[in-house]
């Protein structure tokens, strides 16, 4: 399958990646037609870590026939948000200030209100604290999939990077985010200002 050496973040164009996936599938004897990559690329993003990330993922699971269709593609991927809400929720908990301004400078030129913004990280945060919870209580990955509902790679990655941070500071995380949309519909707080002070850490 793809290289797991380190890959840059970097993102390529729509043709470019629409090409890139034709060449990996092509170099690993799989199969997907012309409409699927295309849709494949409208989910996932254009992002060449994700992409190979997906493949990947998709090469594991249809290892045995080789063809990948649009079903595969809708109950394996992930979505280009959940990527990208995984990634900036990843910055705040390491404290990079830099990168977390980064990806919401990047949400910003995408066009994302700053309330959904908010909305997708608070629940973020809550999917982690309820993960780090139960994998506390000695639930396995695949335990805690079936519990929450939803794709075990997103359990795997939140379980990968949960040294990163306790309960109590997911809980926090929360609180925060809570009292941030508070102020915001009370008029208190301009939005952006105070999605920026949450990213740099600083006190609303």
């Amino acid at each position: 399958f793809l290289s797991k050496g380190k890959i840059e973040e970097v993102l390529i164009n729509q043709n470019n990646s629409y090409d890139y996936i034709k060449k990996s599938l092509t170099d690993n004897n799989y199969k997907m037609n012309n409409y699927d990559i295309n849709y494949l690329i409208e989910k996932i993003g254009n992002n060449i870590d994700n992409i190979e990330n997906e493949l990947n993922k998709l090469y594991l699971y249809k290892i045995d026939d080789k063809i990948i269709e649009r079903k595969d593609i809708d109950d394996i991927t992930i979505n280009n948000i959940d990527n990208e809400i995984f990634a900036i929720s990843d910055a705040v908990v390491k404290n990079d200030k830099k990168k977390s301004l980064s990806l919401y400078n990047e949400f910003m030129n995408k066009n994302y209100e700053v309330t959904q913004i908010i909305g997708l990280l608070g629940n973020q945060f809550h999917f982690l604290y309820q993960v780090k919870h139960l994998y506390n209580h000695s639930k396995n990955q695949e335990e805690i999939a079936k519990y929450l509902e939803v794709h075990p790679y997103r359990v795997k990655l939140a379980i990968q990077n949960n040294y990163n941070y306790t309960e109590t500071d997911l809980l926090h995380y929360i609180s925060k985010l809570s009292i941030l949309d508070k102020k915001i519909k009370m008029g208190e707080i301009n939005k952006n200002i105070g999605l920026e002070l949450f990213l740099l850490n600083k006190d609303l």
